[in-house]
């Protein structure tokens, strides 16, 4: 994304490094992120592939109650939009498990939201690259050309989502 123009920032600076949810939206938050995408890779018995995940209401950790009605407007066309691109782009390599809402994943059907939806003053996108307790998904994910499959896929993705932002309606 960086090479085609794109600012990108990142919450992580290690693979090893430990960066709370809300922490990640506290970074989108700051620098007025137009999308913040968290790439996870996902638990979940008999099953295989990725999944793209949105919220579509508000949620509630400890105090904090969000994403605001505005940032929810905007996360639906955006994840459909994504998940299409990325679809796409892994078509023939890795199945999709389609697009669900932050209530279709255990913390979000605790809380209404995920963690990272909820902190987030803008849009976001989970996007639940791969299956690890899947073998198959496993040894995809852990080879360079599985990799760069998906790096291509998040990058088809991410722009697809930004092309499809709606205008908040106080600009129209």
């Amino acid at each position: 994304l960086s090479d085609q123009g794109w600012e990108v920032y990142l919450t992580k600076q290690s693979m090893n490094q430990m960066v709370k949810n809300r922490d990640r939206a506290a970074v989108a938050n700051r620098v007025k992120a137009d999308l913040m995408v968290r790439l996870h890779a996902d638990y979940a018995p008999g099953q295989r592939g990725w999944a793209t995940i949105y919220a579509d209401r508000p949620g509630r950790d400890g105090t904090v109650t969000g994403p605001s009605a505005a940032v929810l407007n905007m996360a639906k066309p955006m994840a459909l939009a994504f998940h299409r691109a990325a679809t796409d782009s892994l078509k023939g390599t890795l199945p999709s498990r389609g697009v669900m809402t932050d209530r279709q994943t255990k913390v979000g059907s605790e809380r209404g939201a995920l963690i990272g939806s909820i902190h987030s003053k803008v849009p976001s996108i989970l996007v639940e690259m791969v299956v690890l307790n899947n073998a198959q998904d496993d040894r995809f994910a852990a080879t360079k050309a599985g990799q760069a499959k998906l790096a291509a896929a998040v990058v088809a993705g991410t722009q697809a989502a930004l092309r499809a932002k709606p205008m908040p309606k106080a600009a129209r």
